[in-house]
């Protein structure tokens, strides 16, 4: 009995895993894989930003894996159709600006003000 059970399991999972399945199972076993792959990303960008002298860029980044994670989510539950793609696309643009501002951010250096002032006083 258990057997048989363990059969029918693997085969309803190599079926719905396979491309091209009209229900979608394959799309949604990927937005959710993603989505918990964004959220580890956001805690472990977190957890850097507490270790690493609290670094801005750092904290933009765990930020822009937050948005991308509610996106992500917002996709997955379901919701009208307008809702979905206006959400989706204000934070794809939230996503991406995030992750841009921190590649421009400035980054912080506990020595930067000491060295400044010893070549200033020389």
């Amino acid at each position: 009995m258990i057997e048989s059970l363990q059969l029918l399991v693997i085969a309803h999972f190599s079926v719905t895993l396979q491309l091209g399945d009209p229900t979608g199972s394959l799309e949604f076993l990927l937005e959710t894989a993603a989505s918990i792959f964004s959220l580890v990303l956001f805690l472990v960008t977190l957890y850097a930003w507490s270790r690493r002298e609290r670094q801005p860029a750092l904290l933009i980044v765990s930020f822009a894996f937050l948005a991308y994670f509610s996106k992500l989510i917002i996709e997955i539950l379901p919701l009208g159709e307008l809702h979905d793609e206006l959400i989706s696309s204000v934070m794809d643009f939230v996503t991406l600006g995030l992750f841009f501002l921190a590649l421009v951010i400035k980054p912080q250096r506990g020595n930067t003000k000491k060295a400044g002032k010893e070549i200033s006083d020389v």
